[in-house]
């Protein structure tokens, strides 16, 4: 896929499509979900319709900019900073039009953050916000673990349980020596058989084989011993198994989970159109002339230290100028991408929304 040509085909429909996908009551925003309005006013404005208030402006100052003040800063460098911020919701659109969220690492990625936001939720709601103590939190916490997993009923393949005990020696042994190919092996010799079954679906052995040996084995619940499968399963199955109980207590339908899925995946969008740039800088260009290695070590050589010689970082040099292919070639994407589109600035609604 020609990424930045998806990205131009895109634009002019990213915008209205985007705009047009989100709940009413909750916009389509990358940092701030304040509603817009006589108290937030919008500082940009992208082709009439799409509008981005102050706050998300200050918001965005504090993820990306060390949390300067806006309205403190002169008027060319808020604008500037507007510009910025414009930027970035136009690789968003424009990424989204191009299909990066059909991508599966996408889905994948997604799927993931919503289990844990929807857990964090949860816990945030029954335990953050009654706790009075550390003690209590840690009380209240394990309270939620033990009666979100014991209400799950679990049944348990004695045959696929003394086939993981077998596997887990010679599987942390080649782990241990990080033989790869041993491990593989092992890990392969348990197939897909069943481990265990619940109602949200199974799990196979070598996946808890593999969960087991990430736990450092002066921590690792004994998986011989029923007491210590059953700490596995539970530590294995418990984010998908809060985030089923915060489903069942309404927490999906909040707007503060949206808002915050929303935001995580505008953030992966842009992850993903870096990434893609940056791979596709790479395919036009895998390996750096000679020449053009030279002369950009020449001019960066205050970057690598007094007296290094270019033989001893060649291969840092080479990344670099891959990376400095990849800032051009977003520049000129996103140059594009605002000839694309009427773009209103209006930085004075900062000074005057701070002084109000």
């Amino acid at each position: 896929m020609n990424w930045p040509r998806a990205l131009l085909l895109a634009a002019g429909v990213g915008l209205a499509r985007a705009a047009a996908a989100m709940p009413d009551d909750v916009p389509d925003r990358l940092f701030d979900f304040a509603p817009a309005g006589p108290g937030n006013p919008w500082v940009a404005r992208l082709d009439g319709t799409e509008e981005i208030p102050v706050s998300e402006l200050r918001a965005y100052a504090a993820a990306q900019r060390g949390g300067a003040d806006p309205a403190t800063l002169a008027p060319e460098a808020r604008r500037a900073l507007i510009a910025d911020l414009v930027d970035e919701y136009l690789l968003v659109r424009a990424a989204r039009a191009a299909g990066a969220d059909t991508s599966p690492a996408f889905a994948g990625r997604m799927a993931h953050t919503r289990r844990m936001l929807l857990a964090e939720l949860l816990v945030g709601r029954g335990v953050g916000a009654v706790a009075r103590t550390p003690e209590d939190y840690a009380a209240r916490l394990q309270r939620l673990r033990d009666a979100v997993f014991d209400a799950c009923p679990i049944e348990v393949s004695n045959e696929a349980h003394a086939r993981l005990v077998a596997a887990l020696e010679p599987a942390g042994r080649a782990l241990a020596a990080r033989d790869g190919r041993a491990f593989a092996a092992e890990t392969a010799r348990l197939g897909s058989i069943v481990l265990a079954r619940y109602p949200g679906g199974v799990v196979e052995a070598r996946k808890l084989l593999v969960f087991a040996l990430a736990v450092p084995e002066s921590e690792r619940p004994d998986a011989a011993q029923p007491a210590g499968l059953t700490q596995l399963l539970k530590e294995l199955l418990l984010p998908e198994l809060l985030a089923d109980a915060a489903r069942a207590r309404g927490i999906e339908a909040t707007r503060e989970f949206r808002a915050k899925v929303i935001e995580n995946e505008n953030s992966l969008r842009r992850l993903f159109a870096r990434d893609e740039l940056l791979q596709e800088t790479r395919r036009r260009s895998a390996v750096p002339a000679e020449a053009e290695v030279a002369a950009w070590f020449q001019a960066q050589r205050a970057r690598y230290g007094a007296g290094v010689e270019l033989a001893a970082v060649r291969a840092r040099v080479e990344s670099d100028l891959v990376e400095e292919r990849c800032a051009q070639a977003r520049a000129a994407l996103l140059a594009t991408l605002r000839r694309a589109h009427r773009i209103e600035i209006r930085d004075a609604a900062v000074a005057a929304e701070a002084g109000s």
